[in-house]
């Protein structure tokens, strides 16, 4: 009896160490704070958790750009620079396949860094600080006819 005890914590402890690594999705979270903000530039932290810090990155920056867009960030940016975002995804997908799914939206970060903390429990936490050209970002949305243009 105690053999198959054994033979089966070993066969357990084996299949969780072979299993394959944690699979981590992307959604939006809230963790996006304001740092600093001019009339141009809006500086944020985005801290995110996943599988790699690669991917943690990826996300926290995705993470702070879709706060931006469809969110605002209180304190920074207030009032999100999309109006209607189920209604702007639906119209303007392939500009959001553009800037999101492609990482355009690096086009308008004018600085970032990532502070990796070490993996525990299977993830690793990434505090990115992200600076932002937020006209840039607004007139590139203008010019697709995917925001109206602000003002007379």
């Amino acid at each position: 009896m105690k053999f198959i005890i054994k033979i089966t914590c070993f066969l357990g402890i084996s299949l969780a160490a072979c299993s394959a690594p944690k699979q981590f999705q992307y959604f939006r979270t809230g963790e996006v704070t304001c740092i600093t903000h001019d009339s141009r530039l809006v500086k944020v932290s985005s801290i995110y958790a996943a599988g790699s810090a690669e991917q943690a990155q990826l996300f926290a920056e995705r993470n702070a750009v879709e706060n931006l867009l469809f969110r605002g960030i209180p304190g920074c940016y207030d009032v999100p620079i999309v109006a209607d975002e189920t209604a702007s995804l639906k119209s303007h997908d392939s500009f959001y396949d553009w800037l999101i799914d492609d990482q355009e939206y690096e086009r308008y970060m004018t600085e970032k860094t990532a502070d990796v903390s070490a993996p525990s429990g299977g993830s690793t936490r990434v505090n990115m600080k992200i600076t932002f050209d937020v006209p840039a970002l607004r007139k590139e949305m203008e010019n697709r006819g995917v925001i109206k243009k602000f003002g007379i």
